[in-house]
């Protein structure tokens, strides 16, 4: 068996498991999505919009990491562990010329440390993030949005597990912090409006939302090898914030004009905007399969990894997307 390592950076959001006798796993997974609804502040249903036009996005993420322990201590371990997590975000709007999509790319590389039991484990991890800029194109034939696919800030994650196995049965609960931390950044716009065509640089601090998960799950062993389950996730997401903005172009009427609209909403900067508190409460359920002659693992979910948590099928919400259409298939090996 492949020991229990218990990193949200794992994109799957399951422990891998592995034997007292290897010394570490390696692991890829893929995750896609598709958001087509959110929850407003009041809570109730509305459709997804891309300026203010209805959309649909659609978010796909995979990883690859590899652990090693470092340290064996009976049944406990100490180990390290990093990963290179590649994302992609496209909105499609219903009407309209206006692309907007990043690209498949490198999102963010996971560095990490822990301790683990079979019965608890802890660890830290330091998101290095790597995603891509954000920059606007207007042209007379339509316009043309590279989107950021992460947000832009490095984050600090802390966590922890504890784990019940009853025979067949295998109960947990864990919890996860992500602390982003602040960020100065710049994106460029291009525009063909009449009061405001020309190219501008806009700069900004942010600092981006913290996330708190909560997360419980019950598998059932239908066979030794084959385990089906059940994980309850609640997500809260803690206000950011966005501050000193400025814009430079060649006419600085045109910019103090722009900069105006843009910190009264008017023209909202597409992708990185200050995020309010939201929460979600969801439920993922997952099917894994372990070889009894190797030391692999298979699993699959029914949930989509954003840049940090899996997002499953949610039950309520508030100032989040509604989870109903993702999966997330994955793939770990002890060695």
């Amino acid at each position: 068996m492949i020991r229990a390592l218990s990193l949200t950076l794992l994109a799957a959001g399951l422990a891998v498991s592995a034997s007292a006798q290897t010394r570490g796993s390696v692991w890829a997974n893929y995750s896609w999505g598709k958001i087509t609804h959110n929850y407003n502040a009041e809570g109730d249903t509305v459709t997804y919009r891309a300026s203010g036009i209805p959309a649909e996005a659609i978010v796909q993420r995979a990883a690859l990491g590899a652990s090693y322990n470092v340290m064996q201590l009976g049944e406990a371990s100490v180990y390290v562990a990093g990963e290179l997590a590649l994302a992609s975000l496209a909105v499609n709007p219903s009407y309209g010329t206006t692309t907007l999509e990043s690209g498949f790319k490198p999102q963010s590389l996971n560095l990490a440390a822990g301790y683990t039991t079979p019965m608890y484990g802890f660890y830290a991890c330091f998101m290095a993030d790597i995603g891509s800029d954000l920059n606007v194109n207007a042209q007379a034939t339509g316009t043309t949005v590279d989107l950021p696919n992460s947000d832009g800030a490095h984050a600090v994650v802390l966590g922890g597990h504890v784990s019940y196995p009853m025979g067949a049965l295998q109960l947990g609960v864990g919890a996860d912090y992500f602390l982003t931390l602040q960020s100065s950044e710049t994106a460029s716009l291009t525009t063909v409006s009449p009061a405001l065509a020309g190219t501008y640089t806009i700069s900004y601090d942010q600092d981006p939302a913290d996330y708190l998960s909560l997360h419980a799950h019950v598998g059932y062993h239908v066979i030794p090898s084959v385990e089906v389950g059940l994980k309850v996730a609640y997500l809260n997401r803690m206000a950011g914030s966005v501050e000193n903005l400025t814009v430079e172009g060649d006419d600085p009427v045109k910019s103090a004009v722009l900069g105006a609209a843009i910190r009264a909403g008017l023209n909202p900067l597409p992708g990185r905007t200050a995020e309010e508190d939201g929460n979600a409460l969801g439920l993922i359920p997952y099917l894994t399969y372990t070889s009894a002659s190797l030391p692999i693992k298979l699993s699959l979910l029914a949930s989509t990894t954003r840049e940090y948590e899996p997002y499953g099928f949610t039950l309520r919400g508030q100032n989040m997307p509604v989870g109903r259409t993702g999966f997330t298939v994955g793939l770990a090996y002890g060695f």
